[in-house]
């Protein structure tokens, strides 16, 4: 499943008001051994704004080895963001669960997208440099 499609796939569920108002997000991203971790967990902090209609206030990031990153983020109307990007030597994989107030998306276990899929406009630049000195774009 690419990044397109994981996206699209969780559009159309709140199109559809599959799960109510979201007011949660999980993303747990695993790549490919040797992949950058910043640009992909700031690709999903964007694309959480879009899903949960309402920008990031702060962000709390926890680099847990040169591995792992995750990020825990509030949106400006009090909904949370987690966001936790690995290396790995298995297969690359995605977890996405999405809360609503009247029920979930779950996509678990799914085949990950390439690495050139993620995203390059100028949101995602402004995130990336955040995530690299820690307070948030103004």
């Amino acid at each position: 499943m690419t990044l397109a499609e994981i996206r699209q796939t969780i559009r159309r569920a709140i199109e559809a008001d599959q799960i109510g108002t979201p007011v949660a997000v999980r993303w747990h991203l695993r790549l490919p051994s040797g992949s950058e971790l910043e640009p992909l967990l700031a690709d999903c902090l964007r694309d959480s704004e879009q899903v949960l209609d309402s920008a990031i206030r702060s962000v709390g990031l926890t680099p847990e080895s040169p591995n792992v990153m995750s990020a825990l983020a509030t949106c400006a109307n009090g909904r949370t963001v987690m966001v936790s990007v690995s290396n790995t030597d298995e297969s690359p994989a995605a977890h996405v669960l999405l809360v609503g107030n009247r029920g979930t998306i779950r996509l678990e276990g799914s085949e990950l997208f390439e690495p050139s899929d993620v995203s390059s406009d100028a949101r995602f630049d402004n995130w990336s440099d955040c995530l690299r000195v820690g307070p948030l774009p103004q």
